[in-house]
């Protein structure tokens, strides 16, 4: 997969039918999802997020935070009861327009497209808190790593990063088969210049590889969590990490 693919992919999901890309939830198909009820969804994760963190003695608060993969800014909004100033930050247009309509917190939530594998748009050490929830998991290792180690950069020292990752399928075989038969129709369906429906590939990475990457950019892993929010059928975790202060 290459980023441009990814960002015609999720740019199409977009124009779609954002929400149900963000949350699918099978009883929300085709426009399902209320405003009110997608964004109190992201209200209540990150309250639940100020309580894990509370527990590992990790502030959730400051001047700066940054939601990366922040869809229509469901986590965006969530986030500025806690920080100043949360930037929002998303690989397709059609997510960032949105954002842009559904936002009432003005300039308390910016938003930005980034078709880049990185973040050179901010400086190191920019923000004090990176958060990214059911994003990375569309992403294969050659994608997804990059961020990982910029997510580190942009933090100040001492800043956190919270990373939800699911590391494997419970049944491999069967979902390499799929992932397989999938591909093999992308690629058929481009070489003939058709356009199919977008779909949503999904990938893991072993928790000991997470931690390298992470360890190897400058940041401690203070715990990691088992997590769920990738469905029953991947084991996952959410990596809370500092950033060192040297």
């Amino acid at each position: 997969m290459k980023l441009k693919q990814l960002q015609e992919d999720w740019d199409a999901n977009g124009r779609r039918d954002a929400m149900w890309a963000i949350l699918t939830d099978p009883a929300k198909r085709a426009q399902g999802w209320r405003e009110d009820e997608f964004f109190a969804t992201g209200a209540a994760e990150i309250e639940r997020l100020a309580d894990a963190m509370a527990g590992l003695n990790l502030p959730l608060t400051g001047a700066r935070a940054l939601d990366f993969g922040c869809g229509v800014g469901r986590l965006t909004q969530a986030l500025a009861s806690f920080f100043n100033e949360v930037h929002g930050v998303d690989i397709a247009a059609s997510m960032i327009e949105r954002a842009a309509q559904l936002n009432p917190l003005g300039p308390r939530c910016v938003y930005h497209l980034n078709a880049a594998n990185n973040l050179a748009l901010f400086e190191t050490g920019y923000f004090n808190f990176v958060y990214c929830s059911i994003v990375l998991q569309h992403m294969p290792a050659m994608l997804s790593e990059p961020y990982l180690r910029e997510f580190v950069r942009v933090l100040a020292p001492g800043g956190i990063l919270v990373v939800q990752i699911p590391a494997r399928h419970r049944a491999p075989l069967r979902h390499r088969a799929h992932t397989m038969c999938l591909g093999i129709a992308l690629s058929l369906a481009r070489m003939l210049h058709y356009r199919p429906r977008p779909i949503m590939l999904m990938h893991g990475s072993e928790p000991s590889r997470v931690r390298c990457v992470l360890e190897g950019a400058g940041a401690t892993v203070v715990c990691v969590q088992p997590n769920d929010d990738t469905g029953p059928d991947w084991e996952g975790y959410r990596y809370f990490a500092q950033k060192l202060r040297r």
